[in-house]
């Protein structure tokens, strides 16, 4: 997994499928606002019925992941004062965690398929999003 961070503060990760290990392995600590996990197991392992318990959560920022289902992207990593710090390519079964800072992302090949995820909820582009000039 590779971190990318800004002075002092972890901004982005970037994990890829052909280095996922077996088992389960947090990627994001518990400090981050979204829990976001692998889990590598061989036939018959079995996650039990579960639900989730209602519990307050506060947060005043966004955290966004990307897995790439199917074709290539070409994601630029922003940091906490908008400036470029990398850019990575991601192909089919890749994940990228946005923490802080900002984030460009373009479709490299046709047909490309992404689930983004985000906590929520949505309040509009006015209320969610700025744009980094550059």
């Amino acid at each position: 997994m590779k971190e990318i961070w800004d002075h002092g503060s972890l901004c982005h990760l970037v994990l890829r499928a052909k280095e996922v290990p077996e088992g389960r392995l947090d990627i994001t600590t518990p400090t981050v606002t979204l829990q976001v996990a692998t889990m590598r197991y061989g036939i018959n392992k079995a996650i039990h019925a579960h639900k989730h318990l209602p519990c307050e959560r506060r947060s005043t920022t966004t955290t966004e992941a990307i897995i790439v289902m199917r074709g290539a992207i070409e994601v630029d990593f922003y940091g906490l004062q908008d400036q470029h710090l990398a850019t990575e390519h991601l192909a089919t079964g890749d994940c990228c965690v946005f923490i802080l800072g900002g984030h460009a992302v373009k479709f490299a090949v046709p047909d490309t398929l992404i689930y983004e995820i985000k906590s929520g909820p949505y309040m509009g582009r006015e209320k969610d999003k700025e744009n980094i000039e550059g």
